[in-house]
């Protein structure tokens, strides 16, 4: 138990890494960008997997970065 109890500590002292790590964007296979183009007038479920995708992102960057 206390063996655990000290990994514990230790690990919440670990440094951070100098370089962020920071997320990939998310890939699409042409034919999924084909759709995407297709269905941005209609806003069907491709469109909204990809604004889905856009926004998660977004939001990793943000914490990445640091920015409010």
């Amino acid at each position: 138990m206390r063996v655990l109890l000290l990994c514990v500590a230790l690990g919440a002292c670990a440094a951070r890494p100098a370089v962020p790590i920071c997320p990939v964007p998310v890939r699409y296979t042409p034919a999924q960008e084909h759709a995407l183009a297709a269905e941005l007038p209609s806003d069907g479920p491709v469109t909204q997997r990809a604004i889905a995708d856009y926004l998660g992102l977004r939001d990793a960057v943000r914490v990445c970065a640091r920015v409010p």
